[in-house]
């Protein structure tokens, strides 16, 4: 976001790779969180996470950040991304906001429409907030 950065181009995109590999020596991670996706190539994002499959293992926890309230397109994405990408549950988050408002009252509902209920294994239902502020 507000920055140039061409995915497409092979210098850039080896630059990245090597970036990756680099942090995968350097440090033990167990997984990327990607922020703000939907604002950049999805197919360079494949990309990026077949070459940490090859180079890191596929061990890694791959945690997107797609802000849309649309089950059926972020189980679409993830899908594109050959179902090693989990995305935050925003139509859940949305529900809790719902009732929380008194907007939508019926627990019973609060699963309907959510990623958790068509991608289970690849919906984040923790806050993305508590996830980068938690510490320990």
């Amino acid at each position: 976001m507000c920055a140039d950065v061409d995915h497409s181009h092979p210098d850039v995109r080896r630059d990245l790779f090597r970036r990756v590999e680099w942090l995968g020596s350097q440090f033990q991670l167990g997984g990327l969180r990607l922020d703000a996706i939907k604002h950049y190539s999805a197919s360079f994002q494949r990309d990026l996470i077949k070459h940490i499959d090859e180079t890191a293992g596929r061990g890694w926890l791959m945690v997107g950040e797609y802000w849309r309230a649309d089950a059926k397109v972020l189980s679409g994405y993830i899908e594109y991304m050959n179902n090693r990408l989990s995305l935050f549950d925003v139509p859940l988050v949305e529900s809790f906001s719902r009732i929380s408002r008194g907007i939508e009252p019926d627990i019973r509902k609060i699963f309907d429409g959510s990623l958790a209920v068509i991608k289970p294994a690849n919906a984040v239902v923790s806050s993305p907030h508590s996830l980068s502020t938690r510490r320990g």
